[in-house]
């Protein structure tokens, strides 16, 4: 690739060694038997972008404006909008879950209703 910072076999290690700790790590979220996440609550985890978590006003009250594609530099296609304007994250998949911890011997059962 032009302008990396590594040459391609470099760059080959590193996706296989990132690919073997993502496989290889039972609890990574998306894998099967993880954390327990519902095929709909995967799909939440998965269309969430960076730019919505930094933008929440419940974790940050500092950022105002954000690029969509976070962790790269505002231009064009990727310029800068106002927080408010950003998609929000839906938690109605996790509404009527009863929380787990899976693998620690306080795994619950049933459902609940989110107050």
């Amino acid at each position: 690739c032009p302008g990396a910072m590594v040459g391609e076999t470099m760059a080959c290690l590193i996706g296989r060694s990132f690919k073997q700790l993502k496989v290889g790590d039972r609890y990574f979220y998306c894998n099967s038997g993880s954390a327990g996440f519902t095929p709909e609550q995967l799909l939440q985890i998965k269309n969430i972008k960076l730019s919505t978590l930094l933008c929440n006003p419940h974790l940050t009250d500092d950022i105002v404006k954000m690029q969509p594609w976070a962790m790269a530099l505002p231009s064009d296609g990727n310029e800068q909008m106002a927080c408010s304007a950003q998609a929000e994250m839906s938690f109605s998949a996790w509404m009527n879950q009863a929380p787990s911890m899976v693998g620690n011997g306080y795994e619950t059962q049933g459902g609940y209703e989110a107050p």
